[in-house]
């Protein structure tokens, strides 16, 4: 999960030039997550980074909650 928290901080650093940090007052800067068009190079990187940090985490749950279900440890 680090490893989607870091990225998500380094995906809006890496923001297009002229792209506010807040578009309105209501929006949090890390929906920038879900606008690729705005983000550099840098930016499209971290933002890759942090979906395989997010779905690692829950495919590493799964896999630790199978192995305790088939070992017995679970019982």
């Amino acid at each position: 999960m680090m490893v989607c928290f870091v990225n998500m901080f380094r995906a809006v650093a890496h923001r297009k030039d002229g792209v506010p940090i807040f578009p309105s007052w209501y929006e949090s800067p890390f929906n920038i997550l879900f606008q690729p068009s705005q983000l550099t190079d840098q930016g499209l990187s971290a933002r890759r980074w942090c979906f395989y940090g997010f779905g690692g985490f829950w495919i590493f749950g799964a896999v630790a909650m199978a192995i305790g279900l088939l070992t017995g440890v679970a019982h």
